[in-house]
């Protein structure tokens, strides 16, 4: 029945994967049913105990309020002062959580009474109520009731009662009773979901439907009505939790919980066929993709079977090509089954019949693609071949470099080249050499050289490729680097505003020159000046005016002083200059003492230039530190400053 390899495979896969879906279908189909179905009742489950939670918080919250309410004065001392009108805006101000609200005196009588914030006079008898025997058997505790005699306006009410006894003494202090329609309870219901046919049903405890609430597009519930009863009847397969029955004409499923201490019970309800549907649509998904899968398996067994089968035949073309004594191509196939390495085997072979050499086009791509210069040299130093990135740093056409010598193009005596080729043609290499190209125009390119012998599998060599990198960029941006170092030491000890050098460059200078002036025993001179008036110039004339001033006196001190000598700002208004061989101070004096006159009267500032200044010389037959030296010098400087001051008027 089956005469090629290709149908056995394709029909026995097909077989064998179409046994395990129809396995697998027949299994797994009721156990995901029922999964999916124990999944939706306990979402109900979930729901209705959620909602439970809320009503159940919803009057937690409005047992704590009529306690706070019971705790006033106005409430416990009413029946002493019959503060009526105190009452009734104390028990109006809690209209928005409890609408309807009372007070009952000890005979049972409704004595206030207010409705939305509002006193009413319609007021009755609660004696014979039962909440009110029960209440007062109960003092000091909130009672939370359904009495349907107590109804008003047809609406479902819950009550809430609570009698306040005073804490010393049996005494009544009154009681209160709150009234909370069932529809403002539900709205802490508006945000459950259970399906577009799923509604709530709040019971009390004999049973009655006391109200329900039906989703409304998703967006909260709408109060159905009650003409009708809605009869639960009896719950088919009824357990603790859920049950299955027909509600208000529905075949549904429900589930209920009651709320502890409160006198009502918490339904929710959804059709059976909604909550079902996800299992239906799982029997239809199943069907639809045992059909699909059936399908695939078909193309898989049929793809399988190929995969086999093809490159089998490929091997049998191949194999009658090499027998005509021609090359085939290679078979592509990556598999790594045994076909796969029969492929693999087979194709070594070919390759290695195909490229005992390298292809050289292959060769010529990769010279030509490089970016660094490649030359290859016979064995007597000549050009035999170039790149185009050789031609590209050094000017020349290909043809212009074969057959050239290399020193032509390397900057190196005839002597270190012959050692060079040497050292190359015995099978050493040259790694990393800083030298010098030729170009055509007489550049010199800096380059990274580097050479090796080429040598055949007997390990003769047959030639040198030298491979160079051009480094003049490298080189430039090296260049760069150490000049951008520079300016930025510069301008670490110089003064941006004058020019001069700062602090930092005073003091390193200075050092300097004391060293010296201890090997040379010379005498040095250090002047540290202040200009006076700074402060009145920038509060007069601003800070632009003042800076100039820093600038005019840095320029009247470098033009007073010689260039051995170190003169320097030193912050602010401070400047010091450090003086070599300049005699003695009254040298010194004199000259700066002439200079600042005709400074001032040359420059034609808004202001005169005025600098006091201490000078300090330094010995080195008694040396001191610098430090020390700029301390008596400072020191002066301010004894000069305060004789000027006491000196002007």
């Amino acid at each position: 029945m089956f005469k090629s390899l290709k149908s056995i495979l394709f029909f026995s896969h097909t077989g064998i994967i179409s046994l395990a879906i129809l396995v697998l279908a027949v299994v797994f189909f009721p156990l995901m049913t029922d999964q999916l179905e124990e999944r939706e009742k306990k979402q109900l489950q979930f729901i209705v105990e959620h909602g439970a939670d809320h009503i159940k918080s919803y009057f937690r919250h409005h047992t704590d309020l009529i306690e706070q309410i019971a705790d006033q004065p106005l409430v416990y001392d009413y029946l002493d002062h019959y503060r009526e009108l105190g009452l009734i805006a104390h028990l109006a101000s809690f209209q928005d959580d409890l609408p309807v609200i009372s007070y009952i005196g000890p005979d049972g009588f409704e004595q206030v009474r207010v409705e939305q914030g509002r006193s009413v006079e319609r007021k009755v008898s609660y004696r014979d109520a039962p909440f009110f025997q029960q209440a007062m058997a109960r003092p000091n505790e909130v009672l939370v009731f359904q009495d349907p005699a107590l109804q008003e306006n047809g609406e479902s009410v819950i009550f809430l009662a609570y009698a306040k006894y005073h804490y010393f003494g049996d005494d009544f202090a009154g009681l209160l009773l709150a009234r909370v329609p069932l529809r403002q309870v539900a709205e802490n219901l508006l945000q459950l979901e259970i399906g577009s046919t799923g509604f709530l049903i709040l019971e009390d405890e004999t049973g009655h439907a006391l109200q329900i609430f039906s989703q409304k597009n998703g967006k909260g519930y709408k109060v159905l009505g009650l003409d009708a009863p809605y009869g639960r009847g009896e719950l088919a397969h009824e357990d603790a939790f859920f049950g299955r029955c027909e509600v208000l004409g529905r075949d549904a499923f429900l589930t209920h919980t009651h709320l502890d201490e409160y006198p009502i019970r918490l339904w929710a309800v959804i059709a059976y066929d909604e909550l079902m549907a996800g299992a239906t649509k799982l029997q239809r998904y199943t069907l639809s993709i045992f059909g699909m899968v059936l399908v695939l398996a078909l193309l898989v067994s049929y793809l399988l079977a190929h995969n086999i089968t093809t490159p089998l035949i490929k091997l049998n073309l191949a194999a009658r090509v090499v027998a005509r004594g021609k090359t085939p191509e290679l078979i592509q196939l990556h598999s790594r089954n045994e076909v796969g390495n029969l492929v693999e085997s087979f194709n070594t072979m070919i390759a290695n019949l195909r490229n005992t050499t390298v292809s050289r086009d292959y060769y010529n791509t990769i010279v030509t693609s490089m970016r660094e210069s490649l030359i290859v040299l016979d064995m007597e130093g000549r050009i035999q071949s170039v790149n185009t990135a050789t031609s590209a740093l050094l000017g020349y056409d290909s043809a212009e470099l074969i057959g050239i010598p290399l020193n032509n193009i390397l900057r190196l005596d005839q002597g270190d080249v012959q050692q060079l080729m040497g050292r190359l043609c015995c099978g050493q290499v040259m790694a990393n050499r800083e030298l010098i190209y030729l170009a055509r125009d007489g550049r010199e390119v800096s380059v990274l050289f580097n050479a090796a012998p080429m040598e055949d599998q007997d390990l003769v060599v047959h030639g040198i490729v030298c491979v160079a990198v051009d480094m003049t960029e490298r080189n430039r941006t090296l260049e760069e680097l150490r000049q951008s170092q520079a300016r930025l030491e510069q301008l670490s000890i110089t003064d941006e505003l004058t020019g001069l050098f700062n602090r930092r460059g005073f003091l390193t200078m200075a050092e300097k020159q004391l060293q010296v002036a201890n090997r040379s025993k010379d005498v040095l001179f250090l002047l540290f000046m202040d200009v006076d008036g700074l402060k009145e110039v920038n509060d007069t004339l601003g800070h632009q005016v003042g800076d100039t001033l820093i600038a005019d006196a840095a320029d009247l001190l470098r033009t007073t002083f010689r260039d051995a000598d170190i003169v320097a700002r030193m912050g602010g208004d401070e400047f010091a200059v450090l003086l070599v061989n300049s005699g003695d101070e009254d040298v010194i004096r004199r000259r700066l003492k002439d200079r600042l006159a005709t400074f001032n009267q040359e420059m034609q500032r808004p202001y005169d230039i005025s600098i006091s200044y201490g000078m300090a010389a330094y010995d080195p037959a008694a040396p001191c530190r610098l430090d020390d030296l700029l301390s008596r010098a400072d020191s002066l400087m301010y004894e000069q400053k305060i004789l000027k001051k006491q000196r002007t008027p």
